[in-house]
């Protein structure tokens, strides 16, 4: 019987922590402000400032509402067969003494923090979309349960949050938010599944690829369906957030003649894969350049 489940720990610089590799008996002090020193066992250190260790099933839940105390965040390790838990995201001007305040509730499962170190979200968790909805409501909170969170990844830095707003809303993504963007990875909302397909596009001479992950329940039930070539013509409540409409009255202002907004930073997107170099040689090989050839001149004399 397993009594025992891994966990991930992180310590962020940006919440005083000390750059570089966690000292082991550093996690286990911290850890154990909130579970007893006997549930925890086999701590592993990373470069990356985090930590895995391993915790009594017991104690799980506690050490998972304790997730955002003194800067420490804490998530369970899923295996295949399970699905995170939901999130709800905080308005942009949460910071995490706000957002801890918010998560001391009997259903919430502690705080996450997502994206730059200069620009980082925060959410807050929960077993069930019901409860999430029910919190938001008696909070005051905007709910983006309806809307499927997505991961863009080999997106160019420069493409920036307009660019990557105006990209998706061009491949027919729908009330569009975009939560953070972090390296190459842009994390964004969405009430509809737009192209995903795996594109391609040339940004200063190099060919980059562009992928499409769906991150939660909503985002994958929306992308199973969006084969069907018939969607629903129904009106649906207009429940976009504040930054949702901030963004796209930007986009509006930066691009007031454009009916479609263009590719970010003119990328020439292209959704095929780009030919092996042995295609190349054969069509190379095959072109036409208009005298006969020797076999055949040789027949012919």
């Amino acid at each position: 019987m397993t009594t025992m489940r891994p966990m991930i720990a992180k310590f962020p610089s940006r919440h005083h922590w000390a750059t570089g590799q966690i000292p082991a008996s550093t996690v286990a002090n911290e850890v154990s402000q909130h579970i007893p020193t006997q549930a925890i066992d086999d701590i592993i250190c990373r470069e990356t400032q985090g930590a895995s260790l391993l915790v009594h099933i017991d104690y799980i839940d506690a050490l998972l509402c304790a997730s955002g105390v003194n800067g420490a965040f804490y998530k369970l390790k899923l295996s295949a067969e399970e699905s995170p838990m939901e999130l709800l995201w905080l308005p942009e001007e949460f910071d995490l003494e706000k957002a801890l305040t918010l998560a001391k509730n009997d259903n919430a499962f502690g705080v996450i923090e997502k994206g730059k170190e200069t620009a980082s979200r925060f959410a807050i968790r929960f077993k069930s979309l019901e409860t999430l909805q029910e919190f938001a409501v008696k909070h005051s909170v905007p709910d983006t349960s309806h809307l499927g969170r997505w991961r863009l990844s080999g997106a160019h830095v420069a493409m920036g949050i307009h660019g990557s707003l105006a990209f998706l809303t061009e491949q027919g993504w729908t009330d569009v938010q975009i939560l953070f963007i972090k390296d190459d990875k842009v994390i964004f909302l969405s009430a509809t599944c737009g192209n995903n397909s795996p594109m391609y596009y040339d940004f200063d001479g190099s060919r980059r690829q562009l992928m499409f992950k769906a991150l939660n329940k909503r985002a994958e039930i929306l992308t199973k369906n969006s084969s069907q070539s018939s969607r629903p013509s129904a009106s649906r409540p207009d429940r976009r957030s504040a930054r949702q409409s901030d963004q796209e009255a930007f986009l509006r202002k930066v691009m007031p003649h454009h009916d479609k907004p263009k590719n970010p930073g003119d990328f020439a997107i292209d959704e095929t894969k780009p030919p092996s170099d042995n295609t190349a040689a054969k069509r190379v090989g095959s072109q036409k350049t208009g005298e006969t050839p020797e076999s055949k001149a040789r027949r012919e004399s």
